[in-house]
């Protein structure tokens, strides 16, 4: 039996259309993270270190490594994201071993700062099984939605939704509540959604009261951000998307709707001029919190504030790094807390990140670890954003929306990377979970050969035989720049502006 042909286990599967089960399970505990935000992430089964973030990756990894078994090993290892990724497991969990033996638990909780990256690995093969990725991506999108139709009502209704739920953690934290700053970035990623018209049916243009609802929400979800009190999900989110859409915007056209962003700029403006004409000073500073933004980006400037106590604390860990492992780091187990002169002696043991992903990398695995996470970022928010924009990949167009969810990925994955960079987001499995499926993720569909045009029914018929009915287009060793039976011409790589 050919590699690329489907396993007589998995045709009934493939036949009717199914859903594996732990496929179900992760993108339930998925909707739960992404809609309540960290409520969820406190549930666990049996004791506190098997968490249901860890159970889905345990059930997905068993499922994915079970469908291996049966269809043959694919080459993923080869691809020089997944390598470095790959890297990145390895040298953490050599570096978490001496930890696990001086401080036990701690350094088992901590650890949770890597190995979640195991899930790259995880959205990697789901994106590889054609089928199974559409159907998922178009949950995705309609839990994105909720998300912020939750949020929402959430807010509006003075967090009294939130706090209907049980209590967990100790009874320190609501089910159906979260933090507020992932709760907010799932918000406003909904909006782009909408924005982006990613959901809607080809070919089909938005008329009368449903464009009216959704430019609505997407205005009420940027206004809302500008609401919020939190600095790091508003930059986070501005950044990615200014970054995503000065990359792409004009590149292809209807891949950004211009009439509706410009609507929505303009109603922004109107918005916001009226808050300021009504409200007057003392009101806009209450709701706005324009003057606090500004007060605290001088704050930053010049070293005063939150901005101080978070400088102090990277300096000092950075400074004990150098003197005792500038190579590889303090290890897991060690409280990075300790080093805030600003925590209560009660507290430091529990407050153990210093509210910057990047710093826990570079304090834990020292310069060599972070070097290893910069090339990661660098490479693949890179490339996913260069496909992004270039609109396709070895000299084939992607389809419009294919061009338009690289986009959305885009801007996922550098607005979560910086918001973890004011917060302890991605030490957890709120938003650590996420950016790690994502990546993977996406890197597979911006592969995918299915996500290409093709110029008549007879090229479709042609991309399935070339890379199996199972629609997991590497488990040949050939590359798609190689395979493909409808390669652009010979000359520039760089595909022509759209």
């Amino acid at each position: 039996m050919q590699p690329y042909q489907i396993a007589p286990e998995l045709e009934r599967e493939h036949h009717h259309g199914g859903i594996s089960f732990p496929v179900l399970v992760f993108l339930i505990y998925l909707a739960g993270i992404t809609i309540f935000g960290k409520g969820p992430t406190y549930l666990y089964l049996g004791f506190k270190p098997l968490y249901l973030g860890e159970v889905c990756m345990f059930l997905m990894l068993g499922w994915m490594l079970w469908r291996i078994s049966i269809t043959g090993f694919f080459p993923w290892l080869f691809h020089l994201l997944g390598l470095m990724v790959l890297l990145f497991i390895i040298y953490n969990a050599i570096r978490t071993i001496p930890g696990i033996f001086s401080y036990q638990m701690p350094a088992l909780r901590d650890a949770a700062s890597w190995y979640y990256s195991a899930f790259f690995f995880i959205g990697l093969y789901l994106a590889s099984e054609h089928r199974t990725a559409n159907w998922m991506w178009k949950w995705l999108v309609r839990i994105w939605l909720l998300a912020m139709l939750y949020t929402f009502s959430a807010r509006m209704s003075g967090q009294y939704i939130m706090r209907i739920g049980p209590l967990v953690r100790d009874g320190s934290a609501y089910l159906f509540g979260g933090s507020g700053s992932e709760n907010i970035q799932h918000m406003v990623l909904g909006g782009v959604i909408l924005l982006l018209g990613l959901g809607h049916k080809k070919g089909r243009h938005l008329r009368g009261i449903r464009y009216v609802i959704e430019l609505g929400l997407i205005f009420f979800a940027f206004f809302y951000l500008f609401l919020t009190t939190g600095r790091g999900v508003k930059i986070a989110m501005l950044i990615g998307l200014v970054i995503t859409i000065f990359a792409t915007f004009g590149r292809r056209q209807g891949l950004w709707p211009a009439s509706r962003w410009f609507a929505i700029a303009y109603i922004l403006i109107l918005t916001i001029g009226l808050f300021a004409i009504l409200a007057g000073p003392a009101g806009l500073q209450k709701y706005v919190y324009i003057k606090g933004d500004i007060e605290h980006i001088e704050e930053g400037l010049q070293f005063k504030g939150t901005a101080n106590w978070r400088f102090v604390w990277w300096k000092e860990i950075i400074n004990d790094l150098n003197n005792k492992n500038p190579f590889f780091g303090l290890g897991y187990g060690v409280s990075l807390g300790d080093y805030n002169p600003y925590i209560r002696e009660g507290l430091k043991s529990s407050i153990r990140s210093p509210h910057n992903y990047n710093i826990t990398i570079l304090g834990r695995t020292g310069f060599l670890g972070f070097a290893l996470w910069l090339a990661i970022l660098f490479v693949g928010i890179g490339q996913l954003l260069w496909r992004a924009r270039c609109g396709g990949i070895h000299g084939r167009r992607y389809t419009l929306e294919r061009n338009k969810e690289l986009a959305f990925w885009s801007i996922f994955l550098i607005a979560t990377w910086i918001n973890a960079s004011f917060g302890v987001l991605m030490e957890g499995p709120v938003l650590g979970i996420w950016f790690w499926f994502g990546l993977g993720f996406a890197t597979g569909r911006s592969l995918d050969p299915h996500g290409l045009e093709s110029s008549s029914p007879a090229q479709e018929q042609s991309i399935s035989a070339e890379f199996g009915a199972q629609d997991t287009w590497w488990l040949r060793s050939t590359s798609l720049r190689q395979a493909s039976p409808h390669r652009a011409p010979a000359g520039p790589r760089r595909l022509q502006r759209y």
